[in-house]
């Protein structure tokens, strides 16, 4: 009764659900068996849930991309029956078929504007039940025929057009709630060997589950490995120079400059104190920076007395301009910069 989806949101991924939900014909598919006479049709009305991924644009409130993981659905009995002289025939399933849908080679674009999305590049597959009945063909003794779908999965990929659509419910400083409705159309023509004779076999339907989803905004450090080209580096990564990214943002720099020149540098030692500066960039800090102190090595850092830098410790975002760090001069002492990731 659920589909549950894995939101992709620039780098960032959410879950949410929902439920496989329309009247009929929505979420009945039609199955029907074309041998070279005597076609029979039977429906199977599906429940279940799909893990699914998108890409969500939280700024223009769209989706580019969806690739559905697998599917975990289950379709009610299906039964064929002909009477023809020319073929009879009694084809059912033992019970509830298990059913899955999944993107072979992800994403699937998605038309940001439209919603839509080629369903051919998801499958559709009948991977669970027995199929199992007697044929009787013109003329010829009656044979009996058996598929187990776990052993033989079936299906093949779809065909038509699908869509995905979202409106906005609600927005907040941290996130926005969306409600997302998705149609996948079932269109598929597999070849089902039967006693040794290739039959066709004709899935149709359509795919309908709609629900709630709330999706975090962008951290500002999010933000600016989007703009940097970094999507997937994390806040701890080192950059080129040896760096942090997590201290680089919070320098307020780009990725293609060293940090290297906006580090606190010793400055002045006295009998009474020693004296660090740190040169900020003009356009101020993005992010709050700490000092830590320590007076060996050896001896885990912590947090500077906020007395002793002259704007605070921590020293807030956007901040620019000339810091000094000051620290008393008896014994030996070591000072490093630190950024929260936010």
């Amino acid at each position: 009764m659920l589909l549950f989806l894995a939101l992709n949101v620039h780098g960032k991924v959410v879950t949410a659900s929902l439920n496989l939900d329309g009247q009929a014909p929505l979420n009945d598919i039609v199955v029907t068996i074309v041998p070279p006479v005597a076609s029979s049709s039977s429906t199977t009305t599906l429940s279940g849930s799909l893990l699914v991924a998108f890409d969500i644009d939280t700024d223009l409130d769209q989706v580019s991309s969806v690739n559905v993981l697998s599917g975990d659905m289950v379709g009610s009995p299906l039964e064929f029956i002909s009477t023809s002289f020319l073929l009879r025939y009694n084809i059912s399933t033992s019970g509830n078929i298990g059913v899955d849908i999944f993107t072979p080679s992800p994403p699937s674009v998605v038309n940001p504007v439209t919603g839509e999305f080629d369903a051919a590049e998801h499958t559709f597959l009948i991977n669970e039940g027995i199929l199992s009945g007697e044929l009787t063909p013109f003329l010829s003794p009656t044979s009996t025929f058996s598929t187990d779908f776990s052993i033989e999965p079936f299906g093949d990929s779809s065909s038509g057009t699908g869509v995905v659509t979202i409106s906005l419910q609600s927005s907040d400083a941290v996130s926005k709630t969306y409600s997302i409705e998705m149609l996948y159309p079932v269109s598929t023509t597999t070849p089902l060997d039967v006693d040794g004779t290739l039959i066709d076999v004709v899935v149709l339907g359509e795919i309908k589950a709609i629900g709630t989803v709330t999706v975090p905004l962008l951290t500002e450090f999010e933000l600016w490995l989007q703009e940097n080209s970094l999507p997937s580096a994390q806040f701890e990564e080192l950059n080129q120079f040896g760096f942090a990214l997590g201290i680089q943002w919070a320098l307020g720099l780009s990725a293609s400059t060293s940090p290297q020149n906006f580090m606190p540098v010793l400055d002045v030692v006295s009998p009474t104190s020693t004296l660090y500066t740190l040169a900020l960039p003009a356009g101020g800090s993005a992010g709050d920076l700490t000092i830590l102190y320590a007076t060996d090595l050896g001896q885990p850092f912590t947090v500077l007395d906020s007395a002793a830098v002259s704007v605070g410790n921590p020293i807030p975002g956007g901040t620019t301009g000339l810091v000094t760090i000051t620290l008393p001069s008896s014994g030996r002492g070591f000072i490093k910069l630190s950024a929260t990731e936010p």
